[in-house]
C-alpha cells in the first residue's frame, strides 16, 4: 500500500511545512546536506515528492555537486521524476521560507513526526500479526520490543543538550571523581 495515502487516510503525523522547510532551506544553502544527514534519512519525509527531491539531493551531494534549483531539477528529470512534481512545485520550496534561525528545530519536527509514524505502524503490524496467530506471542513482542528502541533511538536530541552520563564519561569517567585530589601549588615556609 502507498504510504502517502495511508498516512492521509489515517492521519498519520507528519507537518509538510517542515519537510519544504528543510527542503527549501537545503536549496538556499542555508542548511548543509551532511547535517541534515546526520539526522534525516529519505523514508523521514512523509510524502512522496519531498522523499524523491530529498534523494535526488543526497545523490547530488555524494557526487560532490552543488545543490540548487538547476541541479536537483536536472537530478529529477534524470529519474524521470521532474514531470511528476515540475519546477514551480521545487521553485515554490523556497517560498515564504520560515525564520532561518529554527532550521534546527524543522529537523526535529520532521524527525518527531517521522517516529510518530513509524510507531503507529509498526504497532498496527504488530496487532495484525499477535491476531493471526501465527508466530508465539512471546517471540513477537520481543521483536517489538528490540524494534521500538530502534524506533525510540533515533529522536534527535536539542542540539548541545548532553545527558549526565555523557557528561561523566567526557570528564574522565566516575573514577576520576572519586580518586582523592591531589593539591596543586606552591610549598611556602
Amino acid at each position: 500500500m502507498n504510504i502517502d495515502r495511508i498516512i492521509e487516510e489515517r492521519g498519520l503525523p507528519c507537518n509538510l511545512d517542515a519537510e519544504r522547510a528543510v527542503l527549501g532551506s537545503i536549496l538556499l544553502g542555508h542548511l548543509s546536506v551532511p547535517h541534515t544527514l546526520a539526522v534525516l534519512s529519505v523514508e523521514d519525509f512523509s510524502v512522496e515528492n519531498h522523499r524523491c527531491i530529498f534523494a535526488a539531493m543526497e545523490t547530488l551531494h555524494g557526487r560532490v555537486e552543488s545543490i540548487n534549483y538547476v541541479t536537483v531539477a536536472n537530478e529529477l528529470s534524470t529519474r524521470g521524476a521532474l514531470e511528476s512534481y515540475g519546477t514551480s512545485y521545487l521553485c515554490s520550496l523556497t517560498d515564504r521560507l520560515p525564520e532561518l534561525l529554527n532550521v534546527g528545530s524543522y529537523l526535529r519536527i520532521v524527525k518527531d513526526k517521522s517516529i510518530g509514524r513509524q510507531g503507529i505502524l509498526l504497532c498496527q503490524h504488530l496487532m495484525n500479526e499477535l491476531a493471526s496467530q501465527i508466530e508465539p506471542a512471546p517471540e513477537l513482542l520481543r521483536r517489538a520490543e528490540l524494534l521500538i528502541r530502534d524506533i525510540g533511538g533515533q529522536a534527535v536530541q536539542p542540539h548541545n543538550m548532553r545527558s549526565p552520563a555523557q557528561i561523566i564519561d567526557e570528564a574522565g569517567g566516575v573514577a576520576r571523581f572519586l580518586e582523592p585530589q591531589s593539591s596543586v601549588g606552591v610549598l611556602t615556609p
